[in-house]
């Protein structure tokens, strides 16, 4: 199916061990989200697989990133209070493809810091929709070029070029480029405050 993506296998069980965490019934999570209480079920059975909309609508309702969610399938990830200091890009973890590495997200960051960090690598020619989410975002492009669409603008953005996105705004992306786009990009909680002012 276009635009699925592929994960972790126990990222369903991971979904439904936060949803009931957070006392969220399948009925409410699916009318939260817009999805079936059907597709929700199977997700969780690892039975289907969500496209990358569908996994930020998810991780949305769990007021969660994409990086906290497929972060806790590294067993060091869920020590509290760990991270790694340095994150080589030869080591970096994929988060998810889609499109078959149409669309690649690889973690910057890894455990328990205050800013989620990943690479997006965008090698197809798709365009990728992305769902608002409760966090902002903020992008730079380190090779290629892109097209960011933020509800109806269109930004083009090139090499040292960025760019920062509101929560809560619907946008997509597509390369510009004959060659990848690989951009970075931080996710930071609307309520983040950083230590040193708390």
């Amino acid at each position: 199916m276009k635009g699925v993506i592929t994960m972790n296998q126990n990222i369903g069980k991971e979904i439904r061990r936060l949803r009931k965490e957070r006392e969220i019934t399948l009925a409410d999570m699916a009318k939260s989200t817009d999805l079936s209480v059907g597709f929700l079920s199977n997700l969780e059975n690892n039975q289907t697989s969500p496209t990358i909309a569908q996994l930020h609508k998810i991780c949305n309702v769990l007021s969660i990133t994409i990086n906290d969610l497929l972060g806790t399938s590294t067993p060091t990830a869920k020590q509290p209070n760990y991270h790694e200091i340095v994150v080589r890009a030869n080591d970096r973890r994929c988060l998810f493809e889609q499109d078959n590495g149409g669309l690649r997200y690889e973690a910057m960051t890894v455990g328990s810091t205050d800013i989620k960090t990943s690479a997006m690598i965008i090698h197809g020619d798709n365009v990728y929709s992305f769902s608002p989410h409760d966090h902002a975002e903020f992008g730079i492009v380190v090779s290629g070029s892109m097209e960011i669409q933020i509800d109806s603008c269109n930004y083009y953005l090139y090499p040292g070029d960025s760019i920062y996105i509101d929560a809560g705004n619907m946008h997509s992306a597509k390369k510009t480029s004959d060659e990848d786009c690989i951009s970075y990009w931080c996710k930071v909680s609307t309520t983040y405050v950083p230590k040193e002012f708390q």
